[in-house]
């Protein structure tokens, strides 16, 4: 079994939020893109979607949430 990285162990909420800072996930410009049974989350802004850039915005994106 592989170790967990020493920031791994603690207070597990800690380690969530920090894991969560770095993606898209929240953000008003990420959409969900349907097309028959597969869905897939793009950014509208053109940016590549799961590594969150500089034109992060947090907040509820057109009551999608």
């Amino acid at each position: 079994m592989k170790a967990l990285p020493s920031r791994a162990y603690g207070d597990p909420l800690a380690w969530c939020i920090e894991q969560e800072s770095r993606t898209c996930k929240g953000c008003v410009w990420e959409i969900p893109l349907r097309r028959g049974d597969n869905a897939k989350t793009v950014c509208t802004k053109g940016k590549p979607h799961g590594k969150r850039c500089k034109q992060y915005q947090g907040g509820e994106a057109y009551g999608i949430r």
